[in-house]
Parts: structure tokens; C-alpha cells; sequence
């Protein structure tokens, strides 16, 4: 089996289709902790992150934070926010929206609640610099800001939509992607950003589906010649490995890098319905010979 393999410029457009496991219970940082199959995705392309860890360099990498520095014991750390960025409700994207933020999921978010006990207080020093003292030193601090206590929603937006936020959260972000819809059971859609602080976003459309079964999505896709980008969350189970590997020797599919969709590639389409009904003739045709009268209804 060939494959061709071609870095390309990207161009903009086009529709991505995430299947996932199972639903997310809203679209509010609140109801996740912000790993990737727990709403990572889909809350990271909505909200972004004030920091997020690289798994290559196996440090925190900036994201919206300009930067995050510890005191000498890490008791307390300032965080810089980058300027000029405003959430897509036209909300200013700065210290007062960390701290009305971080004070908002101290009060109601149950799912990091013991990491969140950690902070003392949440101090704005200036329109885009904010301190936090925490109640000990914690040198691992940045990880509450890569999870779901740094996808900050806009004030204006968490005040104006209330209980509405987690499954119409309209002008609440400042990521890559805007909501569009979230139908229960259905499919959540996201659109372009079209001013993200990050500069272009070159997909139209992110669009997140729920699949009980990743094997037959990932067949179909395989059977059209489509290519099929893989994600292994660390730690993940190896229950699909095998699967993945053959797809892989086909050339169905490539790793999803940090960067995310940087290639493209074509493959002879994997339509196997021939092989399979092959080899459930074949199969049928044994038993025919344990059971007479079986091979014969096989062949009609």
C-alpha cells in the first residue's frame, strides 16, 4: 500500500467533525475539569486558556497570560494578561475578568473544588495584572490555569445569560471558535473567530458529534479514502491500539500533533465489504460441513 504525503499551506475553510464518547454536560467551564475527553476540546476552542502544558517541552506554554511568575516559596504568582483581547460580546479580556473568573468557580465549581481551596484571594494590581495568594505554597499552580478555572467567560456574558450559559453561551469566549448551537444528543457546532486575538483561524466549522462507537466512525471515514487524524489522550487506555496500528499500515491515518491539523494526505479507500462477506462465506461454509444443510443456504 502507497501513500502520498504532502505538508501543505493552509487555506482556509472546510468543516472538521470530532466524534467523541460521550456528551458534555454544558458549555460552561464550570462543569469540567478541562481534560481533553472530559469537554477539553470543546471548551478550549470556545473559551481558550490563560496557560497550557505542553506535553513535548513539558512546561506551561502562554496563551492568552502574557506570563505567570511564582514568588520565591510560590505562595504567591502574578499573572500577566496579553493586551488587546476582548471576548466576542466586545467584553474587555483583563485582570477584572480573571478575578471575577477565578472567584466565580471557587463558589460553584464542584468538580475542582479542592484544587481551587488552594487560593486565598484573587488580586487585581492593575487593568491587565493580577496576583494570586494562595494558602501554601504550590509549585504546581499553573495547572488550575490550564484546566477549566483559566477558560475565562466574558463577566457580561456569565451575568447576562445565567442559567442559560451552559448550552447557549452567545459572546461568552474569546478562542478561536464562536458557539453556534449545541443540540442535545445531536452535534455541538462552533464557527470561526473571525477577530481571534491569535490571529487567522483557517476552519469555518468545528463540529463535535457523540459516537458510541469510534471503530465504526473511524471504518467509515477509512472506507471513503478520508484521512483520519488520531488523538491519544496521555495516559489513555490502549483498548483501540491495534485497530489504530492496521489503519495506520493502510496509511488511513497520522497522529494529531500539538499543533494540530498540520498535513494532508491521500490512501486507496479501505472498502473491505468483498473481504468481509469472503470471509463470513467461508466461515458459514465450515460449520456447513459440522452442520449439513448449512454450506448449501451459504451459497444461495
Amino acid at each position: 500500500m502507497t501513500t502520498t504525503t504532502k505538508a501543505l499551506t493552509p487555506v482556509a475553510g472546510g468543516s472538521l467533525t470530532v466524534g467523541l464518547f460521550s456528551e458534555i454536560r454544558g458549555l460552561d467551564p464550570l462543569v469540567s475539569n478541562g481534560a481533553a475527553n472530559t469537554g477539553g476540546f470543546e471548551l478550549g476552542a470556545l473559551y481558550d486558556r490563560l496557560v497550557q502544558w505542553n506535553p513535548q517541552t513539558r512546561t506551561y506554554d502562554m496563551r492568552t497570560a502574557e506570563s505567570l511568575v511564582a514568588n520565591a516559596d510560590s505562595s504567591e504568582w502574578t499573572l500577566k494578561v496579553k493586551p488587546n483581547i476582548k471576548f466576542t460580546d466586545g467584553t474587555a479580556y483583563d485582570a477584572a475578568a480573571v478575578k471575577f473568573n477565578l472567584d466565580r468557580q471557587q463558589k460553584e465549581n464542584t468538580v475542582l473544588r479542592g484544587s481551587l481551596a488552594f487560593i486565598k484571594e484573587t488580586q487585581v494590581v492593575d487593568p491587565l495584572t493580577v496576583k494570586f495568594v494562595l494558602t501554601e505554597s504550590w509549585g504546581a499552580f499553573p495547572f488550575l490555569l490550564a484546566n477549566t478555572p483559566g477558560m475565562l467567560v466574558s463577566p457580561t456574558a456569565a451575568q447576562k445569560l445565567g442559567k442559560d450559559l451552559p448550552i447557549n453561551p452567545v459572546g461568552a469566549g474569546a478562542g478561536p471558535f464562536i458557539f453556534e448551537s449545541f443540540k442535545s444528543k445531536e452535534a455541538i457546532v462552533l464557527k470561526r473567530n473571525p477577530n481571534y486575538w491569535g490571529g487567522q483561524v483557517y476552519l469555518d466549522e468545528l463540529r463535535f458529534i457523540v459516537t458510541a462507537d469510534s471503530v465504526n466512525m473511524a471504518g467509515e471515514a477509512a472506507a471513503t479514502g478520508k484521512p483520519i487524524h488520531i488523538f491519544t489522550p496521555s495516559g489513555g487506555s490502549g483498548k483501540f491500539a491495534r485497530f489504530h496500528a492496521g489503519l495506520a499500515a493502510c496509511g488511513a491515518t497520522r497522529e494529531l500533533s500539538a499543533e494540530g491539523l498540520s498535513e494532508t494526505w491521500t490512501y486507496v479507500p479501505l472498502n473491505s465489504a468483498p473481504q468481509i462477506a469472503a470471509e463470513i462465506l467461508r466461515r458459514m461454509q465450515i460449520r456447513g460441513r459440522l452442520l449439513p444443510g448449512l454450506a448449501g443456504d451459504a451459497r444461495r
